[in-house]
């Protein structure tokens, strides 16, 4: 009898042992971020993903020729239009230099956004993780609002940079503070899906 209990209570140890050995790669797995499907609409295409509010009509880089710079790949695009302009997120690639650091990259562009928005503020961004070619990465969103010139209104944007070999993404979430449709939260919440393969 004893020696039963022994070998029962030996197997269940083995038994909770390998569980808890099967279960640690789950630590490790990389989490992709998901919204609402009842709020956002998924969009992927063989580079990347990101979910985009629902009524946003995407657009692709021939389909948006001259309206905006080469650079441009996508564009979400509201169907509401606001006081001063409907609110988009466009998704932007540059090549970079072999080895570029992320970091480095990113100062650069966004001391760009600097130097070309008339009353440039500087808000409080926000750390958000993500999958970069099948590897968990950490990035930021940077928030900022400011006009594109003297007799423009001030805009507001959310812009986030992910780097992929020598492609840096951009993708840019840009709204009107008065805008009545509160479209900025979901803005922002729509770049934290943003993931290259």
């Amino acid at each position: 009898m004893r020696t039963q209990v022994l070998r029962t209570f030996t197997t269940m140890l083995c038994v909770l042992l390998l569980a808890g050995c099967q279960s640690e790669p789950v630590k490790q797995e990389v989490l992709i971020n998901t919204l609402p499907d009842q709020l956002y609409s998924y969009y992927k295409n063989t580079n990347l993903q990101l979910q985009h509010p629902k009524g946003f009509v995407a657009k692709t880089k021939s389909q948006i020729a001259n309206q905006y710079s080469n650079d441009v790949e996508l564009l979400f695009e509201s169907s509401k239009t606001g006081p001063n302009m409907k609110s988009v997120i466009l998704v932007e690639t540059f090549s970079v230099p072999p080895n570029s650091d992320v970091n480095e990259v990113t100062i650069a562009f966004f001391e760009d956004n600097k130097s070309k928005l008339i009353n440039f503020i500087e808000l409080p961004g926000e750390i958000f993780n993500t999958v970069v070619r099948g590897e968990y990465f950490q990035a930021e969103i940077k928030h900022f609002k400011g006009r594109r010139n003297l007799s423009g209104n001030d805009l507001e944007f959310y812009q986030t940079y992910l780097l992929r070999d020598n492609k840096l993404y951009i993708a840019t979430a840009a709204f009107d503070p008065q805008d009545p449709f509160s479209e900025a939260d979901s803005l922002r919440e729509s770049l934290k899906t943003l993931t290259i393969f």
